[in-house]
Protein backbone atom coordinates (compact mmCIF):
# COMPACT_ATOMS: atom_id res chain seq x y z
CA UNK A 1 0.00 0.00 0.00
CA UNK A 2 1.24 3.46 -0.91
CA UNK A 3 0.89 6.29 1.59
CA UNK A 4 1.21 9.88 0.41
CA UNK A 5 3.62 8.98 -2.39
CA UNK A 6 4.57 11.75 -4.82
CA UNK A 7 6.91 10.80 -7.68
CA UNK A 8 7.46 13.42 -10.37
CA UNK A 9 9.64 12.76 -13.41
CA UNK A 10 10.29 15.91 -15.41
CA UNK A 11 10.21 15.83 -19.24
CA UNK A 12 13.24 13.92 -20.48
CA UNK A 13 14.19 12.82 -16.95
CA UNK A 14 14.74 9.30 -15.64
CA UNK A 15 13.58 9.05 -12.03
CA UNK A 16 15.07 5.81 -10.66
CA UNK A 17 12.98 4.23 -7.89
CA UNK A 18 14.59 1.89 -5.37
CA UNK A 19 13.62 0.29 -2.10
CA UNK A 20 13.45 -3.10 -0.40
CA UNK A 21 10.95 -5.76 -1.43
CA UNK A 22 7.42 -4.70 -0.57
CA UNK A 23 8.26 -1.00 -0.42
CA UNK A 24 5.77 -0.13 -3.18
CA UNK A 25 8.02 0.33 -6.22
CA UNK A 26 6.02 -1.80 -8.67
CA UNK A 27 2.72 -0.70 -7.12
CA UNK A 28 3.60 2.90 -7.97
CA UNK A 29 4.27 1.98 -11.60
CA UNK A 30 1.05 0.00 -11.85
CA UNK A 31 -0.89 2.96 -10.43
CA UNK A 32 0.51 5.25 -13.12
CA UNK A 33 -0.26 2.68 -15.82
CA UNK A 34 -3.82 2.21 -14.56
CA UNK A 35 -3.27 -1.40 -13.56
CA UNK A 36 -3.71 -0.58 -9.87
CA UNK A 37 -6.67 1.39 -8.49
CA UNK A 38 -5.87 4.67 -6.75
CA UNK A 39 -8.10 5.28 -3.73
CA UNK A 40 -6.86 8.79 -3.01
CA UNK A 41 -4.77 11.38 -4.81
CA UNK A 42 -4.24 11.83 -8.53
CA UNK A 43 -2.19 10.35 -11.35
CA UNK A 44 -0.86 12.89 -13.85
CA UNK A 45 0.75 11.98 -17.16
CA UNK A 46 2.31 14.91 -19.03
CA UNK A 47 0.18 17.23 -16.88
CA UNK A 48 -3.06 15.42 -17.75
CA UNK A 49 -5.16 13.93 -14.96
CA UNK A 50 -5.60 10.26 -15.93
CA UNK A 51 -6.75 8.94 -12.55
CA UNK A 52 -10.05 7.74 -14.02
CA UNK A 53 -8.79 7.11 -17.56
CA UNK A 54 -8.60 3.45 -18.74
CA UNK A 55 -5.13 2.03 -19.24
CA UNK A 56 -5.19 1.94 -23.09
CA UNK A 57 -6.01 5.67 -23.21
CA UNK A 58 -3.27 6.83 -20.85
CA UNK A 59 -0.55 6.75 -23.52
CA UNK A 60 2.13 5.28 -21.29
CA UNK A 61 4.66 2.68 -22.40
CA UNK A 62 5.61 0.09 -19.79
CA UNK A 63 8.32 -2.55 -19.77
CA UNK A 64 7.49 -5.40 -17.41
CA UNK A 65 10.04 -7.57 -15.64
CA UNK A 66 8.57 -10.60 -17.44
CA UNK A 67 7.85 -9.83 -21.08
CA UNK A 68 4.90 -11.37 -22.91
CA UNK A 69 5.08 -11.11 -26.69
CA UNK A 70 2.33 -11.95 -29.17
CA UNK A 71 3.18 -15.64 -29.70
CA UNK A 72 2.13 -15.94 -33.36
CA UNK A 73 4.16 -12.89 -34.53
CA UNK A 74 7.91 -12.73 -34.96
CA UNK A 75 9.93 -10.12 -33.05
CA UNK A 76 9.88 -7.61 -35.93
CA UNK A 77 6.10 -7.84 -36.20
CA UNK A 78 5.73 -7.51 -32.41
CA UNK A 79 7.70 -4.27 -32.46
CA UNK A 80 5.91 -2.88 -35.52
CA UNK A 81 2.53 -3.80 -34.05
CA UNK A 82 3.34 -1.84 -30.90
CA UNK A 83 4.18 1.30 -32.88
CA UNK A 84 1.26 0.89 -35.29
CA UNK A 85 -1.25 0.40 -32.49
CA UNK A 86 -0.47 3.90 -31.29
CA UNK A 87 -1.00 5.74 -34.53
CA UNK A 88 2.44 5.46 -36.15
CA UNK A 89 2.13 5.02 -39.96
CA UNK A 90 3.47 1.71 -41.26
CA UNK A 91 6.58 3.11 -43.06
CA UNK A 92 7.58 5.07 -39.95
CA UNK A 93 6.89 2.06 -37.73
CA UNK A 94 9.15 -0.11 -39.87
CA UNK A 95 11.88 2.57 -39.79
CA UNK A 96 11.68 2.74 -36.00
CA UNK A 97 11.87 -1.04 -35.70
CA UNK A 98 15.12 -1.11 -37.67
CA UNK A 99 16.62 1.91 -35.88
CA UNK A 100 15.80 0.72 -32.36
CA UNK A 101 16.85 -2.84 -33.15
CA UNK A 102 20.28 -1.64 -34.22
CA UNK A 103 20.70 0.38 -31.02
CA UNK A 104 19.63 -2.53 -28.83
CA UNK A 105 21.43 -5.25 -30.78
CA UNK A 106 18.12 -6.85 -31.72
CA UNK A 107 18.61 -7.18 -35.47
CA UNK A 108 19.47 -10.90 -35.29
CA UNK A 109 16.28 -11.54 -33.30
CA UNK A 110 13.84 -9.80 -35.65
CA UNK A 111 12.87 -12.94 -37.64
CA UNK A 112 12.64 -15.13 -34.51
CA UNK A 113 9.38 -16.31 -32.96
CA UNK A 114 8.80 -15.64 -29.24
CA UNK A 115 8.88 -19.34 -28.30
CA UNK A 116 12.49 -19.57 -29.52
CA UNK A 117 13.75 -16.69 -27.34
CA UNK A 118 15.56 -16.98 -24.03
CA UNK A 119 14.33 -14.91 -21.08
CA UNK A 120 17.03 -12.34 -21.77
CA UNK A 121 16.21 -12.14 -25.48
CA UNK A 122 12.50 -11.79 -24.74
CA UNK A 123 13.34 -9.01 -22.27
CA UNK A 124 15.33 -7.18 -24.93
CA UNK A 125 12.43 -7.53 -27.37
CA UNK A 126 10.11 -6.11 -24.72
CA UNK A 127 12.34 -3.06 -24.33
CA UNK A 128 12.44 -2.63 -28.11
CA UNK A 129 8.65 -2.89 -28.28
CA UNK A 130 8.42 0.00 -25.84
CA UNK A 131 11.10 2.23 -27.36
CA UNK A 132 9.55 2.17 -30.85
CA UNK A 133 6.76 4.26 -29.35
CA UNK A 134 6.67 7.94 -28.42
CA UNK A 135 4.40 7.87 -25.37
CA UNK A 136 3.55 10.55 -22.84
CA UNK A 137 5.58 8.65 -20.22
CA UNK A 138 7.85 5.60 -19.94
CA UNK A 139 7.54 3.06 -17.12
CA UNK A 140 10.29 0.50 -16.57
CA UNK A 141 9.85 -2.33 -14.06
CA UNK A 142 13.27 -3.98 -13.66
CA UNK A 143 13.69 -4.11 -17.45
CA UNK A 144 17.24 -5.51 -17.39
CA UNK A 145 16.67 -8.25 -14.81
CA UNK A 146 17.24 -11.13 -17.26
CA UNK A 147 20.28 -9.70 -19.07
CA UNK A 148 23.92 -10.55 -18.50
CA UNK A 149 26.35 -7.91 -17.21
CA UNK A 150 27.64 -6.73 -20.60
CA UNK A 151 24.16 -6.42 -22.08
CA UNK A 152 22.91 -4.57 -19.00
CA UNK A 153 25.57 -1.89 -19.38
CA UNK A 154 24.92 -1.38 -23.08
CA UNK A 155 21.13 -1.53 -22.85
CA UNK A 156 20.76 0.85 -19.94
CA UNK A 157 22.70 3.50 -21.88
CA UNK A 158 20.35 3.00 -24.84
CA UNK A 159 17.27 3.27 -22.62
CA UNK A 160 18.47 6.48 -20.96
CA UNK A 161 19.40 8.04 -24.32
CA UNK A 162 15.96 7.14 -25.72
CA UNK A 163 14.18 8.80 -22.79
CA UNK A 164 16.29 11.93 -23.06
CA UNK A 165 15.69 12.17 -26.81
CA UNK A 166 11.95 11.58 -26.45
CA UNK A 167 11.71 14.40 -23.92
CA UNK A 168 9.13 12.62 -21.72
CA UNK A 169 9.37 11.54 -18.11
CA UNK A 170 10.31 8.01 -17.08
CA UNK A 171 9.97 6.05 -13.84
CA UNK A 172 12.61 3.32 -13.66
CA UNK A 173 12.20 0.70 -10.94
CA UNK A 174 15.17 -1.52 -10.14
CA UNK A 175 16.51 -3.53 -7.21
CA UNK A 176 20.08 -2.94 -8.45
CA UNK A 177 21.43 0.14 -6.69
CA UNK A 178 24.41 0.52 -9.03
CA UNK A 179 22.01 0.47 -11.98
CA UNK A 180 19.77 3.05 -10.30
CA UNK A 181 22.72 5.35 -9.64
CA UNK A 182 23.83 5.00 -13.27
CA UNK A 183 20.50 5.49 -15.05
CA UNK A 184 18.75 7.95 -12.74
CA UNK A 185 18.90 11.69 -13.22
CA UNK A 186 17.36 11.62 -9.75
CA UNK A 187 16.85 8.83 -7.25
CA UNK A 188 13.74 8.10 -5.16
CA UNK A 189 14.04 5.79 -2.15
CA UNK A 190 10.85 4.08 -0.91
CA UNK A 191 10.20 2.25 2.34
CA UNK A 192 6.92 0.71 3.51
CA UNK A 193 4.90 2.54 0.86
CA UNK A 194 6.37 5.96 1.61
CA UNK A 195 8.98 8.16 -0.09
CA UNK A 196 11.96 8.62 2.21
CA UNK A 197 14.18 10.75 -0.01
CA UNK A 198 14.30 12.10 -3.58
CA UNK A 199 17.44 13.81 -4.86
CA UNK A 200 20.32 13.47 -7.28
CA UNK A 201 21.97 10.04 -6.90
CA UNK A 202 25.28 11.41 -5.66
CA UNK A 203 23.56 13.60 -3.08
CA UNK A 204 21.45 10.70 -1.79
CA UNK A 205 24.67 8.71 -1.41
CA UNK A 206 26.60 11.50 0.29
CA UNK A 207 23.76 13.15 2.24
CA UNK A 208 21.23 10.40 3.11
CA UNK A 209 18.04 11.59 4.80
CA UNK A 210 18.26 9.00 7.58
CA UNK A 211 20.00 5.82 8.70
CA UNK A 212 17.76 3.65 6.53
CA UNK A 213 18.82 5.46 3.34
CA UNK A 214 22.45 5.50 4.44
CA UNK A 215 22.45 1.73 4.91
CA UNK A 216 20.31 0.91 1.88
CA UNK A 217 22.10 2.98 -0.77
CA UNK A 218 25.64 2.03 -1.66
CA UNK A 219 27.77 -1.08 -1.79
CA UNK A 220 29.85 -2.07 0.07
CA UNK A 221 27.62 -0.83 2.85
CA UNK A 222 28.26 2.17 5.01
CA UNK A 223 29.93 1.72 8.40
CA UNK A 224 28.08 3.20 11.37
CA UNK A 225 29.84 4.02 14.63
CA UNK A 226 28.01 5.16 17.77
CA UNK A 227 29.78 8.21 19.15
CA UNK A 228 29.37 11.30 21.28
CA UNK A 229 29.94 14.83 20.05
CA UNK A 230 32.37 16.70 22.30
CA UNK A 231 33.19 20.38 22.08
CA UNK A 232 35.71 22.56 23.80
CA UNK A 233 37.92 25.57 23.39
CA UNK A 234 40.15 23.66 21.03
CA UNK A 235 37.33 22.69 18.67
CA UNK A 236 34.98 19.76 18.31
CA UNK A 237 35.30 16.05 17.79
CA UNK A 238 33.64 12.67 18.13
CA UNK A 239 34.34 10.44 21.12
CA UNK A 240 34.47 6.82 19.94
CA UNK A 241 35.48 3.91 22.20
CA UNK A 242 37.52 6.12 24.50
CA UNK A 243 39.27 7.98 21.69
CA UNK A 244 38.46 11.39 20.21
CA UNK A 245 38.31 11.87 16.45
CA UNK A 246 38.78 15.59 15.75
CA UNK A 247 36.41 17.20 13.26
CA UNK A 248 38.96 19.69 11.86
CA UNK A 249 36.02 22.01 11.39
CA UNK A 250 32.96 23.42 13.15
CA UNK A 251 30.49 21.13 14.88
CA UNK A 252 27.41 20.19 12.82
CA UNK A 253 24.62 22.75 13.16
CA UNK A 254 21.95 21.86 15.71
CA UNK A 255 24.11 19.47 17.73
CA UNK A 256 25.06 20.26 21.30
CA UNK A 257 28.15 19.05 23.11
CA UNK A 258 28.06 15.50 24.55
CA UNK A 259 25.12 14.58 22.24
CA UNK A 260 25.01 10.96 21.07
CA UNK A 261 25.34 10.52 17.30
CA UNK A 262 26.09 7.94 14.63
CA UNK A 263 29.12 8.46 12.42
CA UNK A 264 28.69 7.18 8.88
CA UNK A 265 31.84 6.06 7.07
CA UNK A 266 31.81 5.14 3.39
CA UNK A 267 34.53 2.56 2.57
CA UNK A 268 36.15 4.69 -0.14
CA UNK A 269 36.61 7.56 2.31
CA UNK A 270 38.64 5.51 4.78
CA UNK A 271 42.36 5.09 4.39
CA UNK A 272 45.55 4.65 6.39
CA UNK A 273 47.40 7.85 7.22
CA UNK A 274 51.16 7.67 7.73
CA UNK A 275 53.21 9.81 10.09
CA UNK A 276 52.86 13.50 9.37
CA UNK A 277 49.89 12.98 7.01
CA UNK A 278 47.41 15.82 6.69
CA UNK A 279 43.95 14.84 7.98
CA UNK A 280 41.22 14.63 5.32
CA UNK A 281 38.49 17.22 5.68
Amino acid sequence: MLRGVTLLAEPGEVLAVVGPSGSGKTTALRAVAGLQAVRAGRVLVAGRDVTSVPTPSRNVAMVFRSTTLVPFLDVAANLARSAGAHGVPKPEAERRVVARSRLLGLVRLLPRMPRTLSAGEAGMAGIGRTLVRTPAAFLFDEPLAHLDAAERLRTRRTVVDAVHRAGVGALYVTHDQAEAMAVGDRLAVLRDGEVVQVDRPRRVYERPADVFVAEFVGGPGIGLLPARLVTGAGGAGFRVSGRTLPLWGPAPAGLAGTERVLIGLRPEEVGEAGPGATPAR
